[in-house]
This record gives structure tokens, sequence and C-alpha cells, in this order.
């Protein structure tokens, strides 16, 4: 009995154990792997691109941004944080830092993504510049610090992009009924709002918000929120870039 006790304990830990080996052993290669490379230093930024979206203040006096699917909110120039106190970003062995596409085109790849995926979930093209420690990858890049200089909107309502219609935006609008459920209808993972701001989107004339508390707004008046030039572009699939 003790025997057979003993051997289904082992058979819980043993797994377990080399889990956690194999995992450290991951991430000490993955630290070696970044200190064997040469380090290279310039005094230019890496222009980059990415999504995020784009949160109004519900007093409407400031504006932030978040991750699509995930991460904190933060401003349109901000130093990277880690929830570890032992790492400074973009740690080697971690994923914190700021992501971002070398290339213009994965980012508006993504934008119709979400779009179809994420439909209840608003979304802006980012140009961004990385600088203090910039790590660089295959596709893109993970930085220490970001500044953001672009906000794009596709100009069309993300509403009726949702039900497969188009309709040119007339607006930028922040209100509460854009806030989604914690959970969508179709199962998918929502990012929290931070408490006390509204997220923006593109909307037509007939998706105007007409909720107390809810603002419209033009591309100007949010560039002065967000301390970033805010533009709009044309739909994925669509030609040309709107002014």
């Amino acid at each position: 009995m003790g025997f057979a006790l003993v051997g289904f304990v082992l058979l819980l830990v043993v797994p377990v154990l080399l889990a956690h080996l194999l995992s450290g052993m991951h991430r000490s290669a993955s630290r070696y792997h970044w200190l064997a490379m040469e380090e290279e230093l310039s005094l230019e930024p890496e222009v980059a691109y990415k999504t995020a979206q784009v949160l109004v203040a519900a007093d409407g006096r400031s504006a932030m941004l978040s991750g699509v699917t995930e991460g904190r909110a933060y401003h349109a120039d901000e130093d990277a944080a880690c929830k570890r106190v032992d790492c400074t970003p973009p740690g080697l062995d971690c994923v914190c830092g700021f992501y971002a596409f070398r290339v213009r085109r994965e980012a508006e790849d993504m934008i119709g993504r979400t779009l179809s995926y994420y439909g209840v979930r608003p979304t802006a093209l980012l140009t961004v510049e990385l600088d203090g420690e910039v790590l660089e990858y295959e596709r893109g890049f993970r930085a220490a610090h970001q500044r953001v200089v672009g906000v794009e909107f596709t100009l069309g309502c993300d509403l009726c992009e949702r039900f497969g219609d188009h309709s040119d935006a007339v607006a930028l609008a922040a209100s509460a009924t854009f806030v989604p459920r914690r959970m969508t209808g179709l199962g998918r993972p929502t990012v929290r709002i931070p408490e006390g701001f509204l997220p923006v989107r593109p909307v037509c004339e007939i998706h105007l918000p007409q909720d107390e508390g809810s603002w419209v707004l033009d591309p100007g008046e949010l560039s002065f929120l967000l301390g970033a030039n805010v533009r709009w572009m044309s739909p994925p699939g669509h030609a040309g870039v709107a002014a």
C-alpha cells in the first residue's frame, strides 16, 4: 500500500518538476541568446506600427490607448512597465515592453481581422517611435519606451461593418454603450476598460450615440486629447488613404 502511494505521488510530482525545470532551461536559453548577440546602438528611434483601442475620459478632458486583446492602458508617450519587480522592460526572459510590427501592412491586416473577429471592439492603427532598449524580432520590435505619433481610424462606421455593410463615418464617438461585455456572444474575451474611460469608435449618422455622457469628436479634438496626430484612413480592402 505504501509503495503504491509513493508511486502515485511520484506520478503527480515528477511531471510538474520536469515542466518547471524545462521552463527554467528555456528562460535561460532565451537570456543567453540575447546576451550573445552584438549590441547595436542607434540615436534614431525605430518607426513601427500596431493596433490599439483609443479611450476618452468620461469627463472629456484626456485620452489614452489600450491593447486590442490584452494589456494595460497607456499614454501616447510612456515608458513600459513590468509586473515583475526584478525586471526592467524589455526583459530578456520576459514578455514585457511595447510591441509593434516592422511593416505597416501587418498592422493593417490586423485591423481587418479585428473588425471581423472582435467586431464589438473599436480599433485604430498606430504609428509609433520606439527607443530606449529595443529588441528586434523577425516581424517587429519590443521596446522600453514608446511614443505614438499617429493614430488612424477607418473612414467607415465599424458598427455597420459588423453586419457586412459600409457607411462612411461622420465622427468619432466615445460612449458607455461601446463598452463590450466581459465575454462576447461568441465567447471571445474582451479587454477591461479602465474605470472612468470610454472606448472611441468611428460612427455614421445613424449610430451617433444618444446616451448621456457620450462624446462626439473630430480628429483634431482627439489629437489634442491624445497628444498624437489623429486622421482618417480607408477601410481594409479599400484603395487609398483618407486625408
